[in-house]
């Protein structure tokens, strides 16, 4: 099974989800990885595609998108729903192919938070990720059930994988 990795970030950045997926990456057969992150650390025998971040939003999510298409996977995993889950559920309509997001925050509520207002763009994009998604992946019962909750997902398409203790 072809699958394509979709991330905003990937080492050499340092924080969670850039380790996450260089992990996963190197231990799955077949697999891509599409990311904005500059100059990304190689994995052998692993693709990765690196989309300039140059010429604002639209255009980053446009390059991301058709190079969703291009990867031509059986699967999606898209890590997260707002900047890489939009792009990852289009294509993989167009593909007919499943989509996994697997959804460990909601950036939508950070922004609010950190910035005090709300960011309602960012709130319809996740949404409209996740209601695409063929399957959503959470790392805790409480995340899954308040998002259910705030989105109206189908409670029948998530689950909850918890995180490995290392």
């Amino acid at each position: 099974m072809k699958t394509v990795v979709v991330t905003s970030i990937f080492p050499p950045e340092t924080r969670g989800p850039a380790i996450y997926c260089y992990e996963l990456a190197k231990r799955l057969k077949n697999t891509s990885v599409i990311t904005f992150t500059f100059n990304p650390i190689p994995i052998e025998n692993t693709k990765i595609i690196s989309i300039p971040q140059s010429g604002g939003p639209a255009i980053r999510q446009t390059r991301l998108f058709l190079s969703i298409l291009r990867s031509n996977p059986d699967l999606i995993y898209a890590q997260g729903a707002d900047v890489v889950g939009l792009a990852s559920v289009i294509a993989g309509k167009i593909l007919r192919k499943p989509v996994v997001i697997k959804f460990v925050g909601d950036l939508s509520v950070e922004m609010e938070r950190d910035f005090g207002k709300k960011v309602k763009y960012l709130s319809f994009v996740t949404k409209l990720a996740l209601s695409l998604a063929s399957k959503i992946i959470f790392p805790a019962q409480h995340l899954r059930q308040a998002i259910i909750a705030k989105y109206k997902i189908n409670p029948s398409k998530t689950v909850v994988i918890y995180n490995a203790v290392g």
